[in-house]
């Protein structure tokens, strides 16, 4: 009798807890608790009730039942230890095996296992190292400690403690490839792959994601047909990789042939659908499900948000999903959606409605106020919070940085709770762009992590600041570079004007960009040497508007004005269109006085043909050219066309500078009177017009 009636109450506990009602594991508690003696003091009721109250999310309560037990044994340590673990308490979990009276692997590996996932990586070494010599070290606990390491980037120390293991077996083996591909050694992870003893279908399906990351797809193609025994993860592993390589038709094929499906291989379709823009495919499939969840509604909703720049259909789409199914994706996606589309009014209204906001929410809307210009409020949010970590901290001194607030940025950064490379790196960013380059040199020296981005901010720092030696010689101190490092320095020293460094750097590039081409010839031009810009440029196998813009400014301030005409045409029979740069250097090109017919042309061309911003540099280098010829009328009619943001006294004293050259003395008193107008305190703008009377 008293038999079954622990069975009937063991039951029930486990229901409780596996349905995370508290309420009801309350009352079978209290249930347990009215019973008899036997009941209350059954050590297997008691265990399975502390298992429940960590599964409904109240460690306290597990204690509590656990504080009731007379004799506890070993398993009822181990699963208070995992209550509070699973809820986020770590430091109660290590007070109850601090306390324990002896311990076995399980109670080891749980330890081990919750400070490395909690990235306490230390305390977890400590442990693995202890548990070792206690005779308890487990393949269990190894490789949940690779995990961590590969998860915090630390892949030496994954390596080290790989190659240490006396025993290795699939987990960890698998344990150790997963951690050379989370840190992009694909290569290393493939070859450690083929040399494993043996494969289990884990094994096998890394092989297939790991030749699918290196875009191998026929080689993933053909590790899925020599699968023993393909099961649905390498099929729906398989059907996502035809979708990266744009192999719809493929993916759709096997999907159609899978006798079984699970909701991922239903999202892994859908998805391959929408990332490669098929929206409206996307759509009809999604309405075709048998089964939505909620990484399925969180697709469609951005397939939606895509289609719709109104953002009203994925909108009433959002507000039609179960608010159970609404997860911190769905909200952070309409969040977004309103922040990059200006409706900060809508961002702000969803985000007060958004219960427990994360990260990826404020990172958001901080980004969206940094494009907005309204930094008071990426404060104002910071300070909302009770903490906050290095990513939403980087983010908000990346925000400061874009909109001048270096002294918000410096405060910000000085408040993080940690610093990692990437917060190191956008503060180096902000003292570089401020011209502050001793104090950038400090922060580079004495960060404690460092990637090939420090070194380059630290080099663009020295090269905007026009200290090319110091540039040099810290691009030589770094231990590694990429080819963003090599442009850096190159283009400092070509507009510099030192030639000589420009083509070393240049020749001794490990591999050149467009970029470093650009430069290049950019630097040849910049030293007068347009013949060997010329050529450099005419060997370029790919050109964009920076390359012909370079040649196009060698040519202008060289004074090879036909050339400069001539490549224009050439650049607009290729189809490109004239730009800023391209604007002013045409003009530039334009300042002979047989050339003026062609400079009139292209003042109308860009200005009315190529969609062309005009600045004032534009409009004024147009009112020099006229003004230098004689023709004062024409500028002072294009000083009248000049926006009023863009008019100030220097450019009529220009064209009151032309008028004495030229002893008009008729526009000479038109001209100064607007210049006048602007300036009235200018004494030089009277003498001017005194000596053009004179004449």
């Amino acid at each position: 009798m008293q038999s079954s009636a622990i069975e009937e109450l063991a039951s029930a506990v486990k229901i409780c807890g596996e349905s995370g009602d508290l309420a009801a594991a309350r009352k079978i508690h209290a249930r347990i608790i009215a019973s008899s003696a036997a009941l209350r003091q059954n050590l297997y009721l008691s265990n399975l009730l502390i298992q429940m109250y960590g599964k409904c999310r109240c460690p306290s309560d597990a204690q509590r039942a656990f504080d009731t037990i007379a004799r506890p044994n070993l398993f009822s340590y181990n699963i208070l230890i995992q209550a509070y673990g699973s809820n986020g308490q770590e430091d109660q979990a290590q007070r109850v095996f601090d306390a324990m009276p002896y311990r076995n692997a399980v109670s080891w590996n749980t330890m081990i296992t919750l400070h490395a996932q909690t990235g306490h990586l230390e305390q977890a070494r400590s442990l693995l190292d202890s548990a070792a010599v206690a005779g308890a070290g487990s393949l269990v606990a190894t490789t949940a400690m690779i995990a961590a390491y590969a998860q915090d980037g630390k892949l030496r120390e994954a390596q080290l403690l790989f190659d240490r293991s006396p025993a290795r077996n699939l987990f960890v083996w698998n344990a150790m490839i997963q951690a050379l591909a989370v840190n992009g050694h694909l290569e290393k992870a493939k070859e450690m792959l083929q040399s494993m003893p043996e494969h289990d279908s884990v094994s096998w399906n890394s092989m297939l994601a790991l030749h699918a990351r290196l875009g191998q797809i026929d080689q993933a193609e053909a590790i899925f047909h020599q699968m023993p025994c393909p099961n649905l993860v390498s099929r729906n592993a398989m059907i996502a990789t035809y979708a990266q390589a744009g192999h719809l038709e493929k993916a759709k094929a096997l999907f159609d042939s899978s006798q079984e499906r699970d909701p991922v291989s239903w999202n892994t379709m859908l998805q391959a659908y929408a990332q490669n823009g098929y929206l409206d495919q996307a759509k009809s499939f999604f309405d075709s499900m048998p089964v939505r969840d909620t990484v399925s509604c969180n697709s469609i909703l951005s397939v939606l948000v895509a289609m719709d720049p109104s953002l009203d259909r994925a909108r009433e789409f959002f507000e039609s999903m179960d608010p159970q199914q609404r997860d911190h994706v769905s909200w952070n996606t309409m969040i977004q959606a309103y922040a990059l589309s200006g409706n900060l009014d809508e961002a702000e209204a969803l985000l007060a409605r958004m219960d427990r906001p994360n990260i990826a929410t404020f990172t958001a809307i901080i980004a969206a106020y940094s494009r907005h210009g309204l930094v008071d409020q990426v404060g104002e949010i910071l300070r909302s919070l009770p903490r906050w970590d290095v990513v939403l901290g980087t983010v908000a001194v990346a925000a400061y940085t874009e909109n001048g607030r270096l002294r918000d940025a410096k405060l910000t950064f000085d408040s993080m709770p940690e610093i990692s490379v990437v917060s190191c790196n956008a503060m180096l960013v902000a003292l570089s762009q401020a011209g502050l380059v001793e104090e950038a040199k400090f922060l580079f020296d004495s960060a404690p992590e460092r990637d090939v981005r420090s070194g380059n901010t630290l080099v663009g720092a020295y090269a905007q600041a026009g200290c090319t030696e110091d540039a040099s010689k810290a691009f030589h101190c770094m231990k590694e570079r990429d080819s963003a490092s090599w442009n850096i320095l190159l283009t400092a020293f070509a507009q510099s004007g030192q030639l000589s460094n420009a083509l070393e750097i240049y020749n001794e590039m490990p591999q050149r960009s467009l970029v470093s081409t650009n430069a290049m010839v950019a630097a040849f031009s910049q030293a007068g040497d347009v013949v060997a810009a010329k050529r450099l440029f005419d060997g370029m196998l790919e050109r964009n508007a920076v390359s012909w813009n370079a040649m196009l400014t060698g040519y202008a301030q060289n004074g090879h004005n036909q050339e400069a005409l001539e490549l224009v045409k050439q650049m607009l029979l290729h189809g490109l269109e004239i730009d800023h740069v391209g604007g002013l250097c045409l003009l530039a090109a334009c300042s002979d006085v047989g050339v003026l017919a062609a400079a009139r042309s292209c003042f109308t061309s860009i200005l009315m043909d190529h969609s062309v911003d005009w600045t004032r540099e534009h409009y004024y280098s147009m009112v020099n050219l006229l003004g230098r010829v004689g023709l004062v009328s024409e500028a002072s009619q294009v000083m009248a066309l000049i926006p009023e943001k863009y008019q100030n006294g220097a450019g009529w004293k220009a064209l009151l500078t032309a008028c004495k050259l030229h002893s008009n003395a008729a526009q000479g008193r038109l001209v100064a009177r607007e210049a006048f107008v602007l300036d009235p305190q200018s004494s030089s703008s009277y003498a001017l017009l005194a000596t053009t009377l004179s004449c």
